[in-house]
């Protein structure tokens, strides 16, 4: 359990990481680093959250088995994302884009933690942090769709 939780622990990190990185991205408009500033404030707060949780950990919870195959694909997909957020440019609609994409997995995920524990405390938690996975994605499609405001949309012929 202890393990799971230390993965789930670093994939809210390395979300953290890749909205750092791109709130540094002096290519982005000033409203669309605010908000990844924003975010990698509250996905660091997730992390915490994690972390404090495993320290409450009773002995023999240990035993717990997780299925770890989903969480260490959306580390493998951060990491990638993480790459793409560091190229030389990247658009604003990228950006958004391929966070609104990460914050679904990691709503799904967290959705499918409620669901996957017995321990109060483990299911208040991710449910918590679906709520605000839900909150992240709604903030960034709001985002989107200011950035796409008085756009043509191309007709495929």
């Amino acid at each position: 359990m202890k393990a799971f939780l230390e993965l789930c622990c670093d994939l809210e990190s390395r979300t953290a990481n890749i909205y750092r990185e791109l709130a540094c991205r002096e290519s982005l408009a000033r409203e669309t680093r605010g908000l990844f500033a924003r975010l990698a404030a509250e996905e660091s707060r997730h992390a915490r959250s994690l972390s404090e949780q495993m320290s409450h950990l009773r002995t023999g919870a240990e035993g717990i088995s997780c299925d770890r195959a989903f969480p260490q694909l959306l580390v493998r997909r951060a990491e990638e994302i993480y790459a793409l957020a560091q190229a030389a440019s990247i658009s604003d609609l990228k950006a958004v884009s391929m966070m609104k994409g990460t914050e679904m997995r990691l709503w799904d995920f967290h959705l499918a933690n409620v669901l996957a524990f017995q321990s109060p405390e483990l299911k208040e938690l991710f449910t918590l942090l679906a709520q605000e996975e839900r909150e992240h994605i709604l903030l960034l499609g709001k985002h989107f769709m200011t950035l796409t405001e008085g756009e043509t949309p191309s007709v495929a012929t």
